[in-house]
């Protein structure tokens, strides 16, 4: 039972990854201004997140199930947790960050005078 939960929670979070990735994508590449694009990416700043919120619910059930004897090994709980931190870090380290850096790149270049 413990890798069905696993697996139920890698294949959430893969999803999650994907939809972020394809939100960034979507901002990018949408017909605004740089700093319309920065402010429309710090909205999204919870779907960005989401990835924590489902592996912090994943451990949450995954220890409920164990006070409920379904579970005796907490591992689908704390594999759930490691796997949104991980999935967050990279969204936001790589995907978001790198983003936002062109982003800020193309304000400076079209307005030089701005404090972005």
């Amino acid at each position: 039972f413990n890798l069905v939960m696993i697996a139920l929670f890698l294949a959430v979070q893969i999803i999650v990854y994907l939809t972020c990735l394809n939100k960034i994508r979507e901002i990018r590449d949408c017909d605004q201004s740089p700093q319309q694009k920065l402010r429309l990416l710090e909205n999204e700043d919870n779907l960005f997140d989401l990835g924590l919120y489902i592996g912090i619910a994943g451990t949450a059930l995954g220890l409920g199930l164990i006070m409920l004897g379904l579970f005796t090994k907490p591992y689908s709980a704390y594999v759930s947790n490691i796997m949104g931190i991980a999935c967050v870090a990279i969204v936001k380290i790589k995907h978001l960050r790198d983003t936002r850096q062109q982003l800020l790149e193309e304000a400076n270049e079209a307005d030089p005078k701005s404090t972005i």
